[in-house]
């Protein structure tokens, strides 16, 4: 609700803390942390942090390759798109 309403800042901390949660109940990297990660990605993208989506995006790529293999681009089509978004803001920052 906070994202869709532009409230950024307050969308993430909400997803972090989230995720914070998450791993008192779950294994660090289980699938339930991988799609909440998802949200914060997004988040961030949204937002301008650029090295916080890369990182984000990579530990929930790591995740999905844990528990889908090689399927993980083709059950959720959005992830490669999250990967390509957050390598393209990472170029940039870097041009």
């Amino acid at each position: 609700a906070c994202y869709l309403a532009g409230e950024l800042v307050v969308a993430r901390k909400h997803c972090e803390a989230s995720i914070k949660i998450l791993k008192r109940l779950y294994e660090d990297e289980h699938v339930v942390i991988g799609n909440e990660m998802v949200k914060l990605a997004s988040i961030q993208l949204a937002s301008g942090d650029r090295s916080g989506a890369w990182d984000t995006t990579k530990s929930l790529s790591q995740i999905f390759s844990k528990y889908y293999g090689s399927h993980a681009e083709t059950l959720f089509s959005y992830l490669p798109c999250l990967k390509q978004e957050a390598a393209k803001a990472m170029n940039l920052s870097s041009s």
